[in-house]
């Protein structure tokens, strides 16, 4: 656990936020699916938790941070891409969706509770270099919103639920509560 110890003792607020975000999104996706969740976790010394690590619900679905995505057929069309999460969902009688979610966890100027248009911009490409339906934004705000690619804007009711059945890009709420 020295990677965590590290971003603790630096205060590396960004890859807490991101490590907490994986277990949370995967806490949240358990309730989505009503299926408990099975992890199956690469932790090391010097890496902290590992890319590849994932959490599965049955033959549903597997989450998969940092998963990497090199150039070739069936990976990235252009660059080499590692999005923090990488959702793929098993639909009977439809096509496999793919969904990336990245944390973002950072001070900016103003109200920290902001997700910038660079951040939508790279979920833009998340979306159409590993073609995925949905690829989202975690941060700690109290703002969500997702533009459909069908319907346009939408900031009432944005619900993880709903985002994994739609198209397009966004930004979730995930802030940390004492409880978690």
């Amino acid at each position: 656990f020295a990677n965590l110890e590290q971003a603790i003792d630096t205060r590396d607020v960004a890859k807490l936020y991101e490590y907490w975000c994986f277990f949370e999104l995967g806490q949240h996706l358990s309730k989505v699916f009503d299926l408990p969740p099975k992890a199956a976790l690469t932790i090391s010394d010097e890496k902290g938790l590992e890319e590849q690590a994932k959490i599965e619900w049955a033959e549903k679905a597997s989450l998969v941070f940092n998963r990497s995505f090199p150039l070739g057929r069936g990976q990235s069309y252009s660059v080499k891409l590692r999005p923090d999460f990488f959702l793929e969902i098993e639909e009977v009688l439809a096509p496999r969706r793919r969904l990336v979610f990245d944390a973002k966890f950072r001070f900016t100027t103003g109200d920290w509770h902001t997700v910038e248009d660079d951040d939508i911009h790279k979920m833009h490409t998340y979306r159409d270099a590993l073609d995925a339906q949905a690829a989202v934004v975690l941060y700690p705000g109290d703002q969500p919103i997702f533009y459909d690619a069908d319907f346009g804007p939408m900031m009432d009711e944005v619900t993880l639920a709903g985002i994994l059945h739609a198209h397009g890009v966004g930004a979730f709420c995930m802030e940390p509560h004492e409880e978690t």
